[in-house]
């Protein structure tokens, strides 16, 4: 369902890599490849070799995509190591859609981060920064972890995984805003920045 959603939501969830364009008075606000946009997401992986990278380009090419919503492992807070392999992997994926003459908007979750297996004792992003959580008016911390039964209302966390919800009025923001800049110097056409809540 995300992924139908995503063609409907690019549009105007979609902020367009090339600043540039904000100062040029004579150009429309929003870009012609935007406008007509034929989005399809992508579920990829850091690891993907070349091979597997210019396959799921060609697929979505073979069925007239024109922007593919690109989605891979940026729910969990990466390392710093591992955020570097994941921007070279942006810079790759971008390239060969670029090769075929489509756009890539990737797809980065703003305000939750999720920690896998946190219940079974691994580090997790409250236990890193209980500073950087969002906190009701009682106090307590929007962290919660996933679970088998979730009542349907936080289907997306795996049980087991931490869903920590950060604050914008932490240091989150400062590491948060560092980062999407990163993304955008990789050769994406744009971000799509959800999780907005």
């Amino acid at each position: 369902m995300r992924r139908a959603l995503a063609g409907a939501a690019a549009g105007f969830l979609l902020f367009a890599c090339a600043a540039a364009a904000l100062g040029d008075e004579n150009r429309p606000p929003t870009p012609e490849w935007l406008r007509q946009a034929r989005v399809a997401g992508a579920q990829l992986f850091s690891e993907m070799s070349g091979h597997e990278i210019e396959k799921s380009v060609s697929a979505l090419f073979d069925q007239h995509v024109s922007v593919i919503e690109a989605d891979s492992d940026l729910s969990r807070w990466l390392g710093e190591s591992e955020f570097a392999r994941e921007l070279a992997f942006m810079r790759r994926y971008a390239e060969a859609a670029h090769r075929r003459g489509m756009r890539v908007a990737w797809y980065v979750p703003t305000l939750e981060v999720l920690s896998p297996n946190a219940r079974q004792g691994k580090r997790s992003m409250y236990q890193m920064h209980p500073d950087w959580v969002q906190r009701g008016l009682d106090g307590r911390p929007n962290v919660f972890i996933g679970a088998k039964r979730a009542r349907g209302r936080v289907h997306w966390v795996e049980p087991g995984t931490e869903s920590a919800w950060m604050s914008l009025h932490s240091s989150y923001a400062d590491e948060l805003i560092a980062r999407i800049k990163r993304i955008a110097a990789t050769g994406v056409d744009g971000i799509w920045l959800d999780v907005p809540i």
